[in-house]
């Protein structure tokens, strides 16, 4: 039996959240960088956020360039994520340096939230 299926970006990320939260952080990077898509701000997140709790300053600021790279406008989300990973690196200059970037241009960091329903009620919870 021949079964062929090709995988999704769905799959890469997955893939990419696995290898970083097992500390293969440069193998999440290659496979990102082998994909035949272009990565999005969902499994970039994924590898960077594991390179803040790995504190892996090295393969985050290649990641750092494959954001900036991207011709978007960077979110509030990146641009606190690449604060917080010269953060946890204890690089404070370089962290600053991100978080009077968004100072300067006005940006405010928006709250993340969850919604659960209880007895049919909706509660919302906030953080940040």
């Amino acid at each position: 039996m021949n079964l062929e299926y090709l995988p999704k970006i769905e799959h890469y990320g997955c893939m990419v959240d696995l290898l970083s939260r097992a500390r293969h952080l440069g193998w999440a990077l290659q496979l990102i960088k082998a994909m035949p898509f272009k990565p999005g701000e969902t499994i970039l997140g994924a590898l960077l956020s594991a390179c803040i709790v790995h504190q892996d300053l090295d393969v985050g600021e290649r990641v750092v360039k494959l954001v900036s790279s991207r011709g978007n406008c960077l979110s509030d989300g990146e641009l606190m994520m690449f604060s917080n990973l010269y953060a946890s690196c204890g690089q404070w200059e370089e962290a600053n340096k991100w978080r009077e970037m968004m100072n300067d241009a006005g940006i405010v960091k928006t709250a993340g939230f969850s919604v659960v329903e209880v007895n049919g009620m909706f509660h919302k919870f906030l953080a940040g």
